[in-house]
C-alpha cells in the first residue's frame, strides 16, 4: 500500500490547480518530522534502485526533476514503477513517484533547520 500525500486530501478542483513537490536528500541530517527537536541523520543504507541512489548518479549537488511533463519511455520508466524513497531522509517508503508528486527537489547533503 502506498501512503497518501497531502494532495490526496484536496478537492478535485484544487488538485488541477496544484503542483506537488517532494523534497529528498542523499546525506546529512534533518529535524525529526514528529517533534521538530530531535536531529535525525539521513539513512546511509541506500537501495541501489531507490530514488536517492538513482539521482546521486547524476553527479550534481542538487536537482529538480519534473514528473508532470515526463512521458513514459525507457528513460523515464523509473518514475512509473514502484520505488523506495526515504521520507524525511530516514523512513523507507515505497511509491510510484509519478503518482505521488508532480516533481521533486533532490539535495545531496542537507543540514537540520534551526527553529527560531
Amino acid at each position: 500500500n502506498f501512503l497518501n500525500n497531502m494532495g490526496d486530501y484536496l478537492p478535485e478542483s484544487f488538485k488541477r490547480q496544484t503542483y506537488t513537490i517532494g523534497i529528498y536528500a542523499y546525506s546529512g541530517a534533518s529535524l525529526d518530522s514528529f517533534d521538530n527537536k530531535t536531529v535525525k541523520p539521513v539513512n546511509e543504507e541506500k537501495d541501489p534502485t531507490g530514488l536517492e541512489a538513482l539521482l546521486k548518479y547524476g553527479n550534481h549537488s542538487s536537482l529538480f526533476v519534473d514528473f508532470l511533463h515526463a512521458p513514459y519511455n525507457k528513460r523515464t520508466s523509473w518514475i512509473y514503477t514502484p520505488r523506495i524513497a526515504l521520507y524525511w531522509g530516514y523512513l523507507k517508503e515505497e511509491m510510484i513517484l509519478k503518482e505521488q508528486y508532480d516533481g521533486i527537489i533532490w539535495i545531496e547533503r542537507i543540514t537540520p533547520a534551526k527553529i527560531i
